[in-house]
């Protein structure tokens, strides 16, 4: 079998993303199922999530999925640290995201006691015109997605964790306007609203806790003999809740990290231009219009109607503001912006909250597997130049997100399948799963690597024989026919 790393036609993705390589360079000869078992192993001395989140993530998974998922959830991170961090908050249906669940549990759902626990730590903090959920739900039979919307387009600014429960008037009004165009679109939906209309559904009070509801109910019904429990978990909320117990330490990393001026100004600097973090502009203390993509400066603010505000130091360094909005740099003021929910932490607090402070390895994609580990090192570079103690770093992040091993037919045409398409297979069995498990990472690498090259490599540098070869790559996975 050919070496996808040693392909020419992955030149560009390289040249784009230089440390791809390295992460799949270890896993050569290795199975699909081996892979996924890694994410789990545990090295000697290695941490263990603290009581703190432990019971944090409990609790929000047992408000969403019932006490029982909660018990199980406790248990799996009172001996594991691993979750997956890859996905976006919503009703998932991303092929990429979709897939990314199986695989990072590929190991014990193929071979495992049925009911294995698969923690998603999802983030959050996007608004509902998001392209991974634009107001609802997508299929992808063409290279335009079709869009199922279920909040109204004045909603599309909101961030999904401000974003209210819906009702099964809303619902309704909504799929009203659907417009599904297969049969097995219509099969899909049909599904989805089946568990959306569900009364302990509606009963929730956050558009979160019923997209993390729905989307339990959606994988035990794609996998019905592993019958996986998977728990969507908000990171910004779990974040939040966390830290305010956390600024109130301090001796916490995130106390020293925001009130000691020298941590502060020198992370600031440090992770400018950093994905996840923020832009020069936000480090310098610049303007920033709500939507330029600049970051935010440790916390994102929020309006009135839900939206997210970049916020900036003032002048004097001693408060965070956006228009409108000024709030002083002290811890009292802070956590109680945290628990009136008038701010909510970025990916930079997030993950030094969940991660470095309490103990997570998170796994993920293609720019969380750099931007986490770049993140964690500035943390530990800056603290030990300032003689700050720190607690030891998490374990590797691996890349968990990549591996595109169901793919939907329609008339001869292969396309990667997401929820939607999924839905339409009556359920994976044990025995498909297995096979998943047991092909090596050649087998399935070469097309996850070409969607990368389509989506990452701007048009004007692509040729259209490239483009041809990229869509006609190598690809044994498994195969589901749609109609």
């Amino acid at each position: 079998m050919i070496d996808p790393l040693a392909m020419p036609i992955f030149k560009p993705l390289w040249e784009a993303f230089p440390y791809l390589p390295g992460c799949f360079a270890a896993w050569r000869g290795m199975s699909l199922g081996e892979i996924s078992a890694s994410a789990y192993a545990t090295a000697d001395g290695e941490r263990r999530p603290s009581d703190a989140i432990v019971d944090c993530m409990a609790k929000h998974a047992a408000r969403s999925l019932g006490n029982d998922v909660g018990q199980a959830v406790k248990r799996y991170f009172s001996r594991n640290s691993a979750v997956l961090s890859a996905n976006l908050h919503g009703i998932d249906c991303l092929p990429e995201m979709v897939q990314a669940v199986p695989f990072f549990g590929l190991d014990r759902l193929a071979g495992g006691t049925p009911g294995a626990v698969i923690p998603v730590l999802s983030c959050g903090g996007v608004s509902l015109q998001s392209s991974a959920y634009p107001r609802g739900l997508q299929s992808f039979h063409t290279d335009a997605p079709a869009r199922f919307p279920l909040f109204r387009s004045s909603w599309q600014d909101t961030v999904e964790l401000n974003a209210p429960a819906l009702a099964a008037k809303d619902v309704r009004s909504s799929a009203a306007h659907w417009r599904p165009t297969r049969a097995y679109e219509e099969r899909g939906l049909g599904t989805v609203l089946h568990h959306l209309l569900d009364p302990d559904t509606l009963a929730l009070k956050r558009f979160g806790e019923q997209a993390a509801r729905v989307n339990a109910k959606l994988y035990a019904a794609l996998f019905p003999d592993a019958r996986p429990v998977v728990a969507y978990l908000e990171l910004e909320e779990i974040a939040r809740e966390l830290l305010i117990g956390d600024l109130a330490r301090p001796d916490s990393v995130l106390h020293r990290a925001l009130f000691t001026p020298v941590l502060r100004e020198g992370l600031l600097r440090r992770l400018a231009g950093v994905r996840g973090c923020w832009s020069p502009c936000v480090a310098s203390g610049g303007e920033l219009p709500r939507t330029a993509g600049n970051g935010t400066a440790f916390f994102w603010g929020v309006d009135g109607r839900g939206r997210r505000h970049p916020l900036r130091l003032s002048p004097d360094n001693g408060a965070f503001e956006f228009p409108g909005f000024h709030l002083p740099l002290v811890p009292e003021a802070v956590i109680g912006a945290l628990r009136d929910r008038n701010i909510y932490p970025g990916l930079f607090v997030s993950y030094m909250t969940l991660a470095l402070e309490h103990g997570l390895c998170c796994h993920g994609g293609i720019f969380l597997v750099r931007y986490l580990p770049t993140m964690l090192h500035a943390v530990r570079d800056l603290f030990m130049e300032c003689g700050e103690p720190l607690p030891p770093l998490p374990g590797r992040t691996m890349l968990a997100a990549f591996a595109i091993s169901m793919q939907a037919r329609e008339t001869g045409r292969l396309f990667p399948a997401g929820m939607l398409e999924l839905l339409t297979s009556g359920g994976i069995s044990r025995a498909d799963l297995q096979r998943l498990a047991d092909l090596p990472l050649e087998a399935v690498l070469p097309l996850s690597l070409a969607r990368w090259c389509l989506d990452y490599t701007p048009r004007s540098q692509r040729t259209p024989a490239w483009e041809a070869d990229l869509r006609n790559v190598a690809w044994e996975g498994l195969t589901i026919e749609v109609s």
